[in-house]
């Protein structure tokens, strides 16, 4: 974490909730006196690791003390770094590894407050359980005058910067392993005179900014370029997006005012947003999608917002634009001291605020993050209010001229004391707790048929079937209970529902026959249920209703008839068969005898039950002799005269479809 947060200084652990995920505590026994900081980061999977310096027998000998805090702020487990032997001053910052080391940089001598001179940096590594993995002092060539940032970066590499000798050295910036071995340290005299920043990079480098100066240092502190950017203030830290480097830059000579800068990899200027004149930002986080989130304070224009400043939020990719902008107001306090982000993997992000009431009373508070803002009182801001007209210039000065200078690495045998697990007292004022919920009236199903039960928004969830999810989708009967707490409120909120299935109907479909002929007609008889409410389908159209349909058959093809039940409560039960429709093949004789002696006397068509045809009659020249239906041919030709014995061709044509059959008949008398 960049940004020191002010120290409390109570016995009394106080808990106040605000909002779902909120709660604000007074770390016990902190050290009032001097620009003193409490330090969080995020330590494990529920726990923030809080370190402070903490009242000794008096005030100018104060112990350095790590407090493992929940998300709720509910247990402290606290630790106090014994043997240092020296006096703890300052802390300079606190950082944690992709391990879960802790590292705790600060400065150490005999007296408070600092005196300008006799107060080397010192580095303790503790593991997840809070042992000591080494502790280490180092002493520079010239005094150290400010304490400055530590960082560890991908490598598990850190990077200490403070400000030695202003006349010698300046800036100095210290690289060292993950044993708190130096691996190279080096001061940089033209840096300025007031202690920078730096912030990692993600080749081993880090990048070093003082006001309008902005420089990349590689892997083994040799300046790689330097870009100067005009009337430049304060600067929020830098964070390395997929195509350079993004962040805040104040100006000066207008306070409240900057403007977000991105630089490419090489040090020029990509762009630079208008002027801010509504926001001063401290702190940047690379967010997902190549975006980047900047906090601080800012002041709404919204017609309805508090007067007073609030924490603001900017959220802008890498193009410049804007995502969204808002200040979220909180209840008001007479001073803010600083503003940061802890992640929790199990919980989310935090925004951790401290800040200090009219009495000198002073809170650090914790808020669940949500991704749209949606749990504090939010006020959309404008985000490009026109300010002075300064310019963003990207000149390129001289690289930083820096010199190699000797450390000496003292180890300190410190030990970690475990004072215990200390309960909080709450004295709680619950501002918006939470509130009963109904998960419905018991109900009944139909078969086949999902349920989706879902809690109230905001709250901590924990059913009966061991989800911990707002909603479940059951597809059971059973009873379902879900127990809701709001926030840090210790108040559990319950309530269950009963879901039950209505039976199933056994139904069927008879067929008196699986395939017809077209013509041909096919009984269809509904089984089981009510047949009261039968409704009967083919091929998908509703077609019938009642217990059975008949059902004459036109076109040849497969037919899927379904017959569906709609009980009084709206259940849908259904069951599906299919038969075919078939068309017939006539065939014709070969000889008949219109002589009449009743015996066949007519030349027909046989197989042709239901289906109309026509027959032409030719000679063997082919020429038109009789043209009848589907009574047949008699024997006589069209003007009524008997066809002489012989050999005649026919063509019958027949059916739907109009299907054509032709062969020869022998008449004979």
């Amino acid at each position: 974490m960049r940004t020191g947060l002010l120290l409390l200084h109570t016995l009394l652990y106080t808990c106040t909730f605000a909002q779902p995920g909120q709660w604000r505590s007074v770390i016990p026994d902190s050290l009032q006196p001097y620009a003193n900081y409490v330090f969080v980061e995020d330590f494990s999977r529920d726990e923030f690791a809080t370190v402070y310096l903490q009242k000794g027998t008096d005030t100018l000998h104060p112990k350095l003390v790590v407090g493992l805090v929940d998300h709720c702020g509910s247990y402290i487990n606290r630790y106090s770094i014994e043997g240092l032997g020296f006096t703890p001053l300052w802390i300079n910052n606190i950082a944690r590894d992709q391990g879960g080391n802790l590292y705790i940089s600060g400065l150490t001598g005999s007296t408070v407050p600092l005196t300008g001179h006799g107060h080397p940096p010192f580095i303790v590594k503790l593991n997840p359980q809070m042992k000591v993995i080494w502790a280490k002092s180092y002493r520079t060539p010239s005094d150290v005058h400010y304490p400055g940032l530590f960082e560890i970066n991908r490598f598990n590499q850190g990077s200490l910067l403070f400000l030695t000798d202003l006349t010698n050295y300046g800036n100095t910036l210290l690289k060292i392993d993950d044993n708190g071995n130096v691996q190279w340290a080096k001061a940089y005299e033209d840096f300025g005179n007031v202690l920078g920043e730096i912030s990692s990079t993600n080749d081993g480098g880090c990048i070093l900014h003082i006001r309008g100066s902005v420089s990349k240092v590689n892997a083994l502190g040799k300046t790689e370029w330097r870009t100067e950017l005009s009337k430049g203030g304060a600067i929020s830290n830098t964070v390395e997006i997929d195509n350079g480097f993004m962040f805040f830059a104040g100006v000066r000579s207008g306070i409240g005012r900057g403007r977000v800068i991105m630089l490419n990899h090489n040090g020029s200027l990509r762009w630079a947003s208008k002027e801010f004149a509504n926001l001063k930002a401290s702190h940047a986080k690379k967010l997902s999608q190549n975006e980047v989130l900047f906090t601080g304070y800012g002041t709404s224009h919204h017609p309805s917002a508090p007067s007073n400043s609030g924490i603001c939020l900017m959220r802008i990719n890498s193009s410049g634009f804007i995502q969204k902008m808002q200040v979220l107001h909180k209840p008001d306090m007479a001073y803010h001291s600083g503003i940061d982000f802890v992640s929790i993997p199990s919980k989310g992000d935090y925004l951790v605020e401290s800040t200090v009431d009219s009495t000198w009373t002073s809170y650090l508070h914790f808020s669940k993050f949500p991704p749209e803002w949606d749990s504090l009182v939010c006020y959309d801001t404008a985000p490009f209010e026109e300010g002075q007209n300064t310019v963003v210039t990207d000149s390129v000065l001289p690289l930083l001229n820096h010199k190699d200078i000797n450390i000496t690495v003292a180890n300190i045998p410190i030990s970690v004391q475990a004072l215990g697990t200390q309960a909080l007292t709450y004295a709680c004022q619950i501002l918006d707790k939470g509130h009963t919920f109904s998960l419905g009236p018991d109900t009944t199903l139909c078969p086949g048929d999902f349920l989706t039960l879902q809690g109230p928004a905001g709250y901590r969830y924990q059913w009966n079937t061991g989800s911990t999810e707002r909603s479940i989708t059951i597809s059971e009967a059973g009873w379902y209970a879900l127990e809701a707490s709001f926030g840090c409120d210790t108040i559990v909120y319950r309530d269950s529902i009963f879901v039950d299935y209505f039976p199933g109907q056994d139904l069927s479909i008879l067929l008196n026959q699986n395939s017809i002929f077209t013509g041909d007609s096919l009984n269809i008889q509904g089984l089981g249920g009510n047949p009261g409410k039968y409704t009967w389908y083919l091929n998908g159209q509703a077609v019938e209703a009642g217990s059975q349909w008949w059902y004459t058959g036109e076109r040849p093809g497969t037919y899927s008839v379904r017959l569906e039940e709609t009980t009084d409560e709206g259940c849908v039960f259904s069951t599906v068969e299919s038969f075919e429709v078939r068309i017939r093949i006539p065939f014709a004789p070969n000889v008949f005898s219109p002589n009449g002696d009743a015996l066949n006397e007519t030349f027909r068509l046989l197989n042709a039950e239901g289906l109309s045809y026509e027959l032409e009659i030719y000679n063997r020249f082919g020429r038109l002799v009789a043209h009848t239906g589907s009574e047949g041919w008699d024997g006589n030709t069209t003007n009524g005269k008997a066809a002489s014995e012989g050999v005649y061709f026919f063509v019958a044509r027949y059916g739907p479809e109009r299907a054509t059959l032709t062969g020869h008949v022998t008449l004979t008398r």
